[in-house]
């Protein structure tokens, strides 16, 4: 993330409890000093008052929901962006203030830095990728009504803000109905192998969405894949529905004992 946005040169400062990693990064000249966040004095002198942004990346959910209530509490207006990894923490990191909670920890760094980009009104070019994802069928199934968001509103951003405050609705309707997502690998054999999406129809007979696909052997991800998308041996589907349902089409990625060359 550092390297991300010295890039487009946003300036920033780094919290970090391991006087090792501080001492280490402070010698390469990075903008980083030894501090708990979850105490108001280190808070305050990071600047917290007058920051537009606080990004929060560690794992331990009770030290989360303490720097992020201070942080609510001493700069209302900032935007506070924090990660969580399951579904189910998302609905209470939202009340105690969260702008933006970021789920499934392998994608957190990239999505984090698009959504710092769209606070500071930087130019994304990735604009029309969050279009896409904001009109797929996961959003549509989970937004019921509109929220309020503390994230600031502008004429520049106003797109990319929408579609911030629908992830943020879906995240807090999928809290509510158990819902959860998973990488699923398509096995060897598998009966979905060489198969579209559409012929296989999971949403409309399991409830389950494919929201993004991962192709073997690359490196680009097909965010809200069409219906022609074909799930070949070795892509990794990402999916979203009911824990039970998604149980249920498991078997439709698992290998074939009997497969044979």
């Amino acid at each position: 993330m550092a390297k991300a946005l010295k890039k487009v040169e946003i300036p920033y400062i780094i919290l970090e409890l391991n006087p090792e990693t501080v001492a280490a990064e402070k010698k390469l000249g990075e903008n980083i000093v030894y501090g708990d966040a979850c105490r108001e004095g280190v808070l305050e002198f990071a600047g917290i008052r007058k920051a537009q942004t606080i990004v929060i990346t560690i794992p331990q959910m009770d030290t989360v929901k303490a720097i992020l209530t201070d942080a609510r509490r001493m700069n209302p207006k900032i935007g506070i962006i924090t990660r969580s990894r399951f579904i189910s923490e998302t609905a209470e990191l939202y009340h105690l203030g969260a702008d933006e909670v970021i789920v499934d920890e392998k994608e957190t760094a990239l999505q984090i830095f698009h959504r710092i980009l769209s606070n500071q009104q930087v130019p994304v070019q990735d604009a029309d990728l969050y279009g896409k994802q904001a009109r797929s069928e996961i959003y549509d199934k989970y937004i019921e009504k509109p929220i309020h968001s503390n994230i600031r509103m502008s004429a520049k951003g106003s797109r990319l803000d929408m579609i911030r405050i629908r992830a943020k609705q879906a995240g807090e309707m999928m809290a509510k109905n158990t819902s959860r997502v998973e990488q699923i690998r398509v096995e060897k054999g598998a009966d979905i192998a060489g198969k579209r999406i559409a012929d296989v129809q999971m949403r409309r007979n399991y409830g389950v969405s494919v929201i993004a696909v991962r192709c073997v052997g690359k490196i680009d991800v097909i965010v809200s894949p069409d219906g022609d998308t074909i799930l070949n041996e070795g892509d990794t589907a990402v999916v979203i529905g009911d824990r039970e349902a998604i149980g249920t089409i498991m078997i439709m990625f698992a290998e074939k004992a009997a497969y044979t060359t």
